[in-house]
């Protein structure tokens, strides 16, 4: 066990130090190659056979006349080489460790002798590839576990391979902690994720879904360029999670960060931090049915407490309550600038009587919310409070590997991310914290996989993946404008105030109400199948998916208001008087959208020479527009505008909008498919 007390204390203790083995072909690595004898002639007809150390499960095919031998879709982790021969000595390599969308060359050399004889190698170096072309680096499981990483978000990680840059996180109603990432210069929705070899994108968002916490990660390939015809995207991310072996492993671990031990940027802050973060765990995997069945499972929760006071704002004084605002337009609360109240009023005073009623009522609830933390403002109005911020997240990763037969394997997965963020309000009554919404949100992973050994040189597998994203707002509920007497409409929240801006004043309200969500679903499957002929290395496959959106919001709904001043010259007198200066409001909002997508790909890696590989092939993929299942879509046309054409769905919407249903409109989407895309690669 290892301490080490710099702001963060991390203890972990571990039952087993084996790590958790490898999975069954739901990453594409492969070892290929050519056997000779010893004056260099090449070899037919040799058994190749190669035995996955950790669970027993072993691979054959047979070399061609040519010499050469291919065992694709293999599982990653470490590997024994067999090559017989009658006649020969059998040749053994054993140490060979086989990463995610690896295809090492291995070149058996077989001497004259008894096949009962072997001659052992021990694969210490490096293995080179010839037959692959992407660009890329491997994060193996050692790093991921010993690297330090701030939350234990393994994606992050990704910034490692050199060509990878985080991004500012997307909306947290598409799911929290989920920073995109630029890999290779590109836009950070032009990425291929994957996970197990099964499709793994956030719908939503267009990056990924939440990855497994580092214990139940094998290892990850991150590859920016060069790649081949089965991948639609310019870079991709592969990651495999841990299986269980013919023995039982696990771990059981415990994190801490607290602030309160003391850190370097304790010295340089003006308040002590308040930070705790306890991340717990395990997992555990093993044979249900040795060489047969095994599982794995794991759990890892967060709990994050937060209550910083750094928080300034300015509020409505007794002095002011009561007319007089010479204090809070004075040069000492304004910088340096002494403010003063437009005409008709003099000597900055104001008659309570002419306050509007909705103001005053807001004004008393905030200040008796202050008045429950034993908060009073200064004379200037200013105030420093509290914003607590907490957070509990778990995650359950299961996994369970079935080798059928000698033929045929099968895999199903489910991760499962769960994280919930109680509203201000159930932590502290400040009117103030009204924004800070609470979050309940659940990312579901599942994927089914088959791989099928048709013979030894031809291999088909089968992915089947579903992603869900549900999330819901926990609003905080208090009161609504028609409470304090605002006439407008509130039947759609009764409780909750839109929200409200007033320049040199407080910020107070939430865009959120009761009944919001977003839930986004993605239903994929890719048929890929793999043949060696000759020379030649061939794939073909394709694969489809669905991704499906609902969504409904109160955005507009809660009214949303804003005081800057105009009338009086200071944005406070303005919200007394009831001088509004902008509002907002709507309807709530609803989305329903759903997009298709096909695809399918040829590639052939020809041996031309033991020298000379060529890869080539073609990718089909068309472009399916989404469609609003709802029909809440418009398409504004410039050519419409400048001949005035109308809807003749919205006869009132301005020229040159048309609709669902107006003549010309490419049915419920924004513009119409194109199916003829074809993308070849040399």
């Amino acid at each position: 066990m290892k301490t080490r007390v710099a702001g963060i204390l991390a203890m972990a203790l571990v039952i087993h130090a084996s790590t958790s083995a490898p999975v069954f072909a739901q990453a594409a690595s492969q070892i290929s190659g050519m056997v000779k004898d010893q004056s260099g002639a090449v070899l037919p007809g040799v058994e190749i056979t190669a035995t996955q150390t950790d669970t027993g499960i072993a691979r054959s095919t047979v070399s061609n006349e040519t010499g050469s031998y291919v065992l694709p879709n293999l599982a990653v982790g470490p590997y024994r080489l067999e090559a017989a021969l009658q006649g020969f000595r059998t040749f053994v390599q054993s140490g060979i460790v086989l990463q995610v969308n690896s295809s090492p060359v291995i070149n058996p050399i077989l001497q004259v002798g008894q096949v009962s004889d072997q001659v052992e190698v021990q694969a210490n170096a490096a293995l080179v590839e010839t037959r692959r072309t992407a660009v890329g680096q491997v994060i193996e499981n050692q790093r991921i576990l010993e690297l330090p990483l701030n939350g234990r978000n393994v994606i992050d990680l990704v910034t490692l391979s050199g060509v990878a840059v985080a991004l500012p996180a997307v909306r947290s109603a598409w799911f929290l902690n989920l920073n995109p990432i630029s890999i290779g210069g590109q836009a950070f929705f032009g990425t291929d994720y994957s996970l197990d070899g099964a499709y793994h994108r956030n719908y939503l968002t267009g990056t990924y879904m939440p990855i497994a916490f580092p214990d139940a990660v094998q290892e990850f390939k991150v590859e920016s360029s060069g790649q081949s015809a089965e991948r639609g995207a310019g870079s991709s991310v592969s990651v495999v999670t841990k299986s269980g072996t013919n023995d039982l492993h696990g771990d059981l671990f415990y994190f801490i960060r607290n602030d309160g031990f003391g850190s370097a940027r304790e010295y340089f802050a003006t308040k002590a931090s308040t930070y705790k973060r306890n991340q717990f765990g395990g997992t555990v995997g093993g044979p249900i049915r040795k060489n047969k069945l095994f599982f794995f499972g794991g759990f890892q929760q967060t709990i994050r407490r937060e209550n910083p006071g750094n928080s300034i704002s300015t509020v409505p004084t007794p002095a002011m309550m009561a007319g007089d605002w010479t204090t809070f337009a004075s040069a000492a609360c304004n910088l340096g600038t002494p403010r003063t109240l437009r005409a008709p009023f003099v000597n900055n005073q104001i008659s309570p009587s002419q306050y509007v009623a909705p103001s005053v009522y807001i004004s008393n609830q905030l200040l008796d919310s202050l008045k429950q933390d034993g908060i009073t403002p200064d004379p200037c109005g200013r105030i420093t409070y509290n914003t607590p911020s907490n957070e509990d997240d778990r995650q359950y990763v299961g996994k369970a590997d079935y080798q059928i037969n000698e033929k045929q394997s099968a895999f199903v997965r489910i991760l499962a991310t769960e994280q919930k963020v109680p509203n201000a309000f159930s932590l502290d009554p400040n009117l103030l914290n009204w924004t800070n919404t609470g979050l309940d949100q659940l990312a579901t992973s599942v994927a089914i996989g088959h791989t099928y050994l048709i013979n030894s040189n031809v291999v088909h597998s089968f992915r089947l993946a579903f992603n869900r994203t549900a999330h819901r707002y926990v609003p905080n509920l208090a009161f609504s404008y028609c409470t304090a007497g605002v006439n407008m409409w509130c039947d759609e929240n009764p409780k909750t105030i839109g929200a409200m801006s007033i320049s040199g004043g407080f910020t107070m309200g939430s865009t959120s109400a009761r009944g919001e969500y977003w839930t986004g679903s993605s239903y994929a499957v890719n048929d890929d199948l793999n043949w060696v002929r000759g020379a030649h290395q061939m794939a073909l496959g394709g694969g489809a998916w669905q991704g499906r959106v609902n969504e409904f919001t109160h955005f507009a709904s809660t009214g949303q208001l804003n005081f800057n001043g105009s009338v009086t010259g200071l944005g406070m007198g303005d919200f007394f008087l009831g001088n509004l200066n902008t509002l907002f409001q709507g309807l709530p909002n609803t989305n329903a959208t759903r997009q298709n997508s096909l695809n399918m790909y040829f590639t052939d890696t020809w041996k031309t020479t033991p020298r000379l590989t060529l890869n080539y092939g073609i990718r089909w993929e068309p472009f399916l527009p989404q469609n609003v299942t709802n029909g809440q879509i418009s398409v504004f046309d410039m050519n419409r505008f400048r001949q005035g054409t109308k809807s003749t769905v919205f006869v009132n919407a301005p020229a040159g909008f048309y609709f669902p249903g107006d003549p010309g409109f490419p049915g419920k989407s924004a513009t119409y498919s194109q199916w003829a895309h074809f993308d070849p690669r040399v």
